[in-house]
């Protein structure tokens, strides 16, 4: 049975300023159970605090437990940049 990946965050979206072309984004790290294994192995294609450029990024994570089981789990992040319009000068 492969193991369970729990807390995955729902799609987040990043709004970074207007005249930047990429930002340092975060999300909680989900975590992964197995009903066999205490030894879990989770990776992750990007990780939070990375910086992502303007668009859609699928966050992937996989999870493998010692007998190899393999589950995979994900979400997509949005950055995108702030309309210059909502921009206001105090």
């Amino acid at each position: 049975m492969p193991p369970l990946i729990l807390g995955l965050p729902r799609n987040r979206y990043f709004c970074i300023p207007f005249n930047e072309t990429s930002g340092n984004v975060t999300w909680p790290e989900p975590f992964a159970v197995d009903n066999n294994s205490t030894d879990v192995d989770l990776t992750s294609n990007f990780q939070p605090g990375d910086v992502l450029p303007v668009g859609d990024h699928e966050i992937v994570y996989t999870a493998v437990d010692d007998a190899r089981n393999v589950a995979n789990a994900s979400f997509i992040i949005s950055v995108r940049p702030q309309r210059k319009s909502e921009v206001f000068y105090l």
